[in-house]
């Protein structure tokens, strides 16, 4: 999600820049622009290099036409997150698969995992868009870390947006 987001401010759109991205790539030119894939090293991966290569490319084609970088950019990013899943998945023989996050309501990710889940003969889990919405797994994965340890809550914890998980 944070590499669409850049890519997005770099085009001129709005944050969060994910659905712009998404929105201007069906009008894109698929193969006008050639990114390069990053080759990752085991389960690693970054975007650093594709997002600068987004950046020089807008800089150095000052005519460029936004709905080819989104359709170019989205293309590469989800390839490349393909490849490392699919790698995991070999590796480890898992037999689910879950794609949360703000990033999973892009139609065309969901739609190349659900083609990688029915290769790899895997379930897959994405869900409904509604929630699809950052940090929501990292605050139930320590909500089901702090019941296993502790139990039931009383609910007399007080919200605190920024408090570090070692101290929930």
């Amino acid at each position: 999600g944070e590499a669409f987001d850049k890519v997005a401010k770099l085009l001129g759109f709005p944050y969060p820049g994910g659905p712009y991205i998404e929105e201007h790539a069906k009008d894109g030119r698929l193969g006008a622009i050639k990114f390069p894939v990053p080759k990752p090293k085991e389960f690693n991966f970054s975007y650093a290099g594709l997002k600068t290569a987004v950046l020089y490319y807008t800089r150095d084609n000052p005519d460029y036409i936004r709905d080819d970088v989104a359709v170019n950019f989205q293309e590469v990013a989800i390839e490349h997150l393909i490849k490392v899943v699919s790698r995991a998945i070999e590796s480890t023989k898992v037999k689910y698969l879950g794609i949360v996050g703000g990033v999973s309501v892009n139609k065309r990710l969901r739609h190349r995992f659900s083609l990688l889940a029915k290769e790899m003969g895997i379930r897959l889990h994405i869900p409904g868009l509604q929630h699809c919405t950052d940090n929501g797994v990292m605050i139930a994965l320590a909500g089901a870390q702090r019941f296993e340890k502790f139990g039931p809550s009383d609910l007399s914890v007080d919200a605190v947006a920024r408090e570090p998980l070692d101290k929930i």
